[in-house]
């Protein structure tokens, strides 16, 4: 991460940007606008606090920066820009999994610097990363007929699996039966819950509770924390054409 993250990385500070957190003081109108759609990457330089700010101080300061950048107050043409940009970065710097995420953004990417990876193509790339194959099965594709060697290998271990799925099934049907006469069947739904209901409760208690933006968050800290650990290069995606 720049040791400059929070200042932009601006050796000569104007008015408003050497100071953070409580004590930030902020600039016209046009001036804030014009500093966020310069450092839109840069979270912590839009809301001019520090990593360890405390929330308290970051949403005081959203919320007056809000009041001078918002559309309906600021005649600048790039209000509403700037406007959505302070939004996504309250979004993220106040919710500690995408925060974790973020802050793994910024140790991988310059966010001050002209062109490069957004936060969201950043996850999106390391959400994603491709699952590596096991070196066995490497080893295996490396030899003559590799393909032909891994598909006898691996066609009696499917069939052995679908004979223990049969036997699983030949199994249960006898004990849904009991369960049904004994009357110890599961319950149906109540009157009015949908299936949809049903699967999106399911969704919420596979997933911890969590949305599915801070799913993909957790997944691109973990992922990029996980290849840190192992020394590998950052995850790189093209920007996204405009």
């Amino acid at each position: 991460m720049p040791e400059d993250l929070e200042t932009g990385g601006q050796p000569q500070l104007r008015r408003g940007v050497s100071k953070t957190g409580r004590m930030a003081e902020f600039g016209t109108a046009d001036e804030e606008v014009e500093r966020i759609c310069k450092h839109e990457r840069n979270y912590y330089f839009v809301l001019h606090v520090k990593k360890d700010t405390p929330k308290a101080d970051i949403k005081a300061n959203y919320y007056k920066i809000s009041r001078l950048v918002h559309p309906d107050k600021c005649s600048h043409p790039k209000a509403g820009d700037a406007a959505a940009v302070l939004n996504q970065a309250w979004d993220t710097l106040n919710n500690p999994i995408k925060k974790r995420a973020y802050d793994a953004y910024v140790d991988d990417i310059n966010v001050d610097a002209p062109e490069g990876q957004t936060y969201a193509e950043w996850e999106a790339s390391n959400a994603t990363q491709q699952i590596q194959l096991p070196r066995w099965v490497q080893a295996i594709l490396r030899l003559p007929g590799g393909v032909i060697i891994l598909a006898l290998i691996l066609l009696p271990l499917t069939l052995i699996l679908l004979a223990l799925m049969l036997a699983l099934m030949i199994i249960c049907i006898p004990i849904q039966l009991v369960c049904n006469c004994l009357g110890c069947a599961p319950q149906p739904p109540p009157q009015g819950a949908t299936a949809t209901d049903a699967g999106a409760d399911d969704a919420t208690r596979a997933s911890g509770g969590l949305t599915q933006e801070e799913m993909m968050a957790e997944m691109a800290a973990r992922n990029a924390e996980a290849r840190k650990a192992a020394g590998k290069p950052p995850a790189q995606q093209a920007p996204m054409s405009a």
